[in-house]
């Protein structure tokens, strides 16, 4: 029985059959079976071997599980070429799916036009019309419009961390404009990151010359759709207020192309909390820092549901890029993992403070004393930000019913009220120069 040379069923032949004969008349039916089998390889013979064999014969061993079909023959002598192994997960809109689909069988099959080798042309054709399951796509074809590459980014929020998300990214080369709405803040901004390179040069990190660089390409925008225009990628850090990310995402989609990545920095946020409001759910994910220029050499990658495989991919290797170490989580988990461990440190420390068992700069002496530590409890708070944690106690206050963070929220509050937020007004519970 002649068979098509796309199907993986087992056929025997001379010769390659041609559009015409009688062997292909039922090709399409036959090639159906393919996209099936699609996600998990794509295969195809070589024409000049089949010419050169008077017989063919290509059988699963008796007994054999079709599911084991692949594994036999990527082992075996059989003629064909490994395209991907890859298991996808998603199947990108037809008019996408068509063109790459194409473009890879076209490709691998050697065919420059229709008028190269009919057969395996209208093989494709036929392909094609058989349509692929909605939950397999071609593997490693990235979502519709998605950029491939990050070049220029935009950080929205030039508090304590944005402001070093922004140095990190101007440092290590890529195009960085920080936006933020308040323009008392941005005014700060240039001359806040050209401190952290001087601490930089000083500790013998980088030279004048990388740190100039990275000034040069730093762009300071206070009007949101001027700070969009030609970024690959948005990492927002405006306060920890799920109300105030929200508006700020749509007012992002609003402005942004359709192929941009947008990221949160959020600390104790999950991303599906925020997904729908971003207009593009599929491109979105948390790419949360840790203090990138003092020491947090750290970035966790979260999705959620409806995150593509490739954005996460895309985080992944952005990470290593900047010279972080990128910690995938497998699900969601507000805090991630390090600063799970980080609140119950910090809580303890803040309800022996409230509770008037010590102050601030007892606890952190023992801490440091005991576990030979260069900074307490109290210091990394001021690191944090002061405003950003009276938020986060506030809101799982709010969520848990937590009298004790309550209390704890209600303390860092008067810190807040009287402007001290820690190293990024210059003052806290210790004093910044």
């Amino acid at each position: 029985m002649s068979g098509c040379p796309l199907c993986w069923r087992h056929w025997t032949t001379k010769t390659p059959p041609m559009a015409s004969s009688p062997a292909c008349i039922d090709a399409p039916r036959r090639c159906s079976a393919m996209p099936r089998r699609i996600r998990k390889c794509i295969v195809f013979f070589s024409p000049s071997y089949l010419h050169r064999r008077n017989r063919l014969s290509l059988k699963k061993p008796r007994g054999m599980r079709s599911g084991s079909f692949w594994q036999w023959s990527a082992t075996s002598n059989m003629p064909w070429r490994k395209v991907c192994f890859r298991t996808p997960r998603h199947c990108s809109p037809p008019h996408f799916r068509e063109r790459s689909i194409t473009i890879l069988l076209c490709s691998c099959l050697g065919i420059s036009s229709s008028t190269d080798m009919p057969h395996k042309m209208w093989c494709i054709d036929s392909f094609m019309e058989s349509g692929i399951p909605e939950n397999s796509r071609v593997p490693s074809a990235r979502r519709d419009g998605m950029k491939k590459s990050v070049k220029r980014v935009l950080i929205v929020g030039s508090g304590t961390i944005g402001t070093q998300v922004a140095a990190l990214f101007a440092l290590r080369g890529f195009d960085t404009v920080v936006y933020d709405a308040s323009k008392e803040r941005l005014e700060r901004v240039s001359k806040d990151i050209a401190g952290m390179y001087e601490e930089l040069i000083a500790g013998g990190h980088i030279d004048s010359a990388l740190a100039i660089s990275g000034l040069n390409r730093l762009h300071i925008a206070d009007d949101i759709a001027e700070a969009a225009a030609g970024v690959d990628l948005v990492s927002e850090s405006v306060p920890e207020d799920l109300g105030i990310k929200r508006q700020v995402f749509g007012r992002l989609n609003e402005v942004c192309d359709p192929g941009v990545v947008f990221t949160t920095n959020t600390s104790d946020l999950v991303p599906s909390m925020l997904a729908d409001a971003t207009g593009r759910p599929e491109l979105f994910a948390a790419f949360h820092f840790h203090a990138p220029l003092r020491g947090g050499d750290v970035v966790d990658v979260m999705g959620h549901a409806g995150a593509s495989p490739e954005v996460l991919e895309l985080l992944r290797e952005l990470a290593e890029s900047l010279g972080q170490t990128p910690i995938v989580l497998k699900t969601e988990r507000p805090g991630y993992i390090f600063n799970n461990l980080l609140n119950a440190l910090t809580r303890a420390a803040l309800e022996l403070v409230v509770d008037d068992v010590a102050s601030p700069e007892t606890v952190d002496m023992a801490w440091k004393r005991i576990m030979h530590m260069p900074v307490g409890p109290f210091g990394i708070l001021d690191m944090v930000g002061l405003d950003t944690a009276q938020r986060i106690a506030m809101l799982g206050a709010t969520q848990q019913h937590d009298a004790g963070l309550k209390r704890i929220a209600d303390y860092l509050s008067q810190y807040v009220e009287q402007g001290k937020l820690g190293v990024q007004s210059g003052r806290g519970f210790y004093e910044y120069s």
